[in-house]
């Protein structure tokens, strides 16, 4: 619900956008500049990232419950493997 709301926000923002800035400087390398949709610099642009979130498949709340569960379970068992570990490592060199 939340990253719907977020998203929702995000186009409605978008589509009140301030239009295209243009420059009358002709030694400008770009005299018409729009950031939200020539993209942020590294080629990414915010309307193709809606898309894609608006497009992709969404995990449901129990789905999203399992996995988390089990990733808290994987990452205690590696703690726990870990901290023997450093244990048995410590007992040895104090003999």
């Amino acid at each position: 619900m939340g990253l719907t709301l977020l998203l929702l926000l995000v186009r409605e923002g978008m589509s009140q956008a301030a239009p295209v800035v243009t420059t009358n400087d002709s030694t400008a390398p770009n005299n018409s500049v729009n950031p939200l949709t020539d993209g942020l610099g590294g080629g990414l642009n915010p309307m193709d990232l809606l898309h894609k979130v608006q497009t992709t498949p969404s995990r449901g709340s129990d789905e999203f419950d399992s996995d988390s569960q089990k990733n808290i379970e994987t990452a205690a068992d590696k703690f726990k493997k870990q901290q023997m570990q450093q244990m048995q490592n410590n007992s040895s060199t104090s003999h």
